[in-house]
Formats: structure tokens, sequence, C-alpha cells
């Protein structure tokens, strides 16, 4: 289930870029995409989430039920939420602080 939904919202991610949207499409697009949950995105949410109890070495496999990819993307969207940017913006930023 992971897996799919991760590759999902990483087409998305990237379906988001085609020059042939008009600014209107893409805003939506942005505004529907849950955030891929992979190593990156889940370390990140380990020291301001310690309820989720995420080991140092978690990866995508460690989201292991819909309940908890949905509690998940719900604190990243309050995250980005407060910061005034949709939550696809956490992706983009766990990707480049881990690179």
């Amino acid at each position: 289930m992971e897996e799919v939904q991760n590759f999902f919202n990483l087409v998305l991610k990237k379906f988001v870029c085609l020059e042939s949207l008009s600014p209107g499409q893409k805003q939506t697009l942005i505004s529907l995409q849950h955030v891929p949950l992979d190593s990156y995105t889940i370390i990140g949410l380990r020291s301001i989430s310690p309820e989720f109890s995420i080991p140092k070495n978690a990866t995508m496999k460690f989201v292991e039920s819909l309940e908890q990819y949905i509690k998940f993307q719900k604190k990243i969207a309050t995250i980005t939420s407060k910061a005034g940017v949709p939550a696809i913006y956490y992706d983009i930023l766990a990707w480049d602080m881990g690179h």
C-alpha cells in the first residue's frame, strides 16, 4: 500500500512541473498533494513528533497502516499550514536538507 501511495505522490510532484499546465491547474494539484513518506520526510518528523516513536533509521516501511499514514500527513499539513506553505514543500525541504 505505502509503495503505491509514495509512487503516486512522487509522480504527481513531477507532473505539477509540466509547462503546459496553467498556474491555476498547478495550484490545484499542489494543494491536493500528499507528501511522499520516505526516510527523509519520516526522520524529519522524529524530533518534532515524539508521539510517533520514530526510530533513527526509519524508512518508508516504518509506515505500516493507513491510519499511521494519515496521522503523518496531518502532522505535516499542520506544520506547513503554520508556515503558510503547501504540504509538499515539507518534502522539498526534507530532501534538500538531506542532500
